[in-house]
């Protein structure tokens, strides 16, 4: 080790861009993605106001996954003290400082979009029953004809599995048939339970307060990172260590502050989609995924710096072993939270808490889950599993690209079900059985998610290549950079 000591300094094209290249225009293409995915949005959500919000909400928990990554891995290599990870740092701090950008969407989600989404916000919600004089005699009539269509004509007293309205589900013919219809939100036993919280108006406190809080907590943490850069080492030292010293301080309330607004804000946007359902580890769930993508997204962007000819001897196979060991890591992490989830709301077999898998198992949506089981854990570990893949960039640039695009498939699968039930259900009231069965099994994607993604993504994609090209891509003044630089794995 003695011989590092002698290395001069990176300097240079290691740890800096030039801006008239495409690294330093990313930002600008960011912003045309932004102006055009979110222009093009805004002109076409007329014509679906549900799927344009569901789409809307989608990508924006996609991107705000990388950007709340980004400040996790900030928040905790200073909280430990991290040595290997301080040459990978400044990558996160530039994602983090997507919050502030990305997080507009989510006001606009909370402010605009939470009558399309939520159905605790509306005055009315949709019950289930099987009394005729509630039902009346059409709506007996319409649902019993769907469900005969169905049920291939079976005879009294025999059953048969088949596609119902909503999800399979099992019929004795000449049993009461069930349709659907509004009353009172006071009357629904459990939202009312949950109004204290589940109400507009706290909602949107707590989308304001998360947004402040974590942007930040992302522009402290980078602010202090890159004033390190502009001092003189020898100097400034003791400037330098203060700042390293003050950043250590704040990471552990900060970790306290991302913990709650990433739970609570995970379920107030994506949980609360079906306010009849919750999970105690939701957030955790989220987390996972949020963690794994953010260390794709690192892997990824620094091989390509790397191919570019910037960060060479700084980043090194060592650090790419790293991020692929906490890859690997994460996927099965991810699969641990998700399969607890499942198994303890399969094993207990509450109605309000299966349906939520119910009507995520049925039609082109069980493709969706299956796509989700084998994309998010079945392919990346058998694929993360050799040291000598971890090491090699080529590699993990198709194993990045591959975890962050199953992201994106995961936060679908969370959000689009939801909004194809609610939408079969509201169907079903208008006695509209043929849509109410094609809606809740056939998945739909089409311009409104294409356009969704583009700008939302393109809005962290700005915030990011704008942190890249304004700072160096590494802390330099850092006190333990040159150790950082030397990491090696034993």
């Amino acid at each position: 080790m003695g011989s590092h000591a002698t290395k001069p300094p990176p300097s240079g094209k290691q740890i800096e861009l030039d801006k008239s290249s495409l690294w330093g225009k990313l930002w600008l293409i960011g912003a045309g993605m932004a102006a055009a995915g979110l222009g093009g949005w805004f002109a076409m959500k007329g014509h679906d106001e549900g799927h344009a919000w569901s789409a809307l909400l989608t990508a924006y928990f996609f991107a705000w996954a990388l950007a709340l990554g980004g400040l996790f891995f900030v928040i905790v290599q200073h909280l430990v003290r991290a040595q290997w990870s301080i040459t990978v740092r400044r990558t996160a701090e530039h994602m983090s400082l997507g919050i502030p950008l990305v997080g507009l969407v989510g006001l606009l989600i909370a402010f605009g979009g939470s009558h399309s989404l939520y159905e605790w916000t509306h005055d009315e919600v949709p019950f289930e029953t099987t009394d005729p004089a509630i039902c009346g005699e059409e709506a007996l009539a319409k649902a019993k004809a769907h469900q005969v269509e169905h049920g291939h004509g079976i005879e009294p007293g025999e059953t048969v599995d088949h596609d119902g309205p909503l999800y399979k589900r099992s019929w004795v013919k000449g049993e009461p048939v069930s349709c659907f219809k509004l009353r009172p939100i006071e009357e629904d036993e459990m939202i009312s339970a949950k109004r204290a919280y589940l109400n507009e108006g706290s909602f949107k406190s707590r989308a304001i307060a998360f947004y402040l809080l974590l942007s930040g907590l992302a522009i402290m943490f980078w602010r202090w990172s890159t004033a390190q850069d502009k001092l003189d080492p020898e100097k400034d030292r003791e400037k330098i260590l203060k700042i390293s010293v003050r950043a250590r301080y704040f990471a552990a309330p900060a970790l306290i502050i991302f913990a709650m607004s990433l739970t609570f804000g995970a379920f107030d946007f994506l949980m609360s989609l079906d306010p009849h359902w919750f999970s105690t580890i939701f957030g955790v769930y989220i987390f996972a995924g949020s963690s794994l993508t953010m260390f794709s997204f690192m892997a990824l962007i620094l091989t390509l710096l790397r191919k570019s000819g910037h960060l060479e001897g700084v980043v090194t196979p060592e650090h790419f072993h790293d991020l692929g060991k906490f890859m690997f890591g994460f996927t099965v992490f991810w699969a641990y939270i998700g399969f607890s989830q499942y198994f303890l709301i399969w094993y207990a077999d509450i109605p309000e808490e299966t349906q939520w898998f119910a009507y995520r198992g049925h039609g082109q949506w069980l493709y969706v889950s299956l796509a989700v089981v084998f994309g998010r854990f079945v392919v990346p570990w058998f694929g993360l599993l050799r040291r000598g893949w971890k090491r090699n960039m080529n590699y993990l640039i198709f194993a990045a690209v591959f975890i962050i695009a199953m992201e994106y498939v995961d936060m679908f699968w969370l959000v689009q079900p939801a909004h194809a039930h609610h939408a079969a259900v509201a169907a079903m009231i208008n006695l509209d059985f043929e849509t109410a069965h094609a809606v809740s099994t056939h998945v739909h994607v089409g311009a409104l998610d294409a356009l969704a993604l583009l700008g939302t993504f393109g809005l962290f994609l700005s915030a990011f290549g704008w942190s890249l090209a304004n700072s160096k891509l590494i802390p330099i003044n850092d006190p333990r950079i040159r150790d950082a630089i030397n990491h090696e794995n034993f």
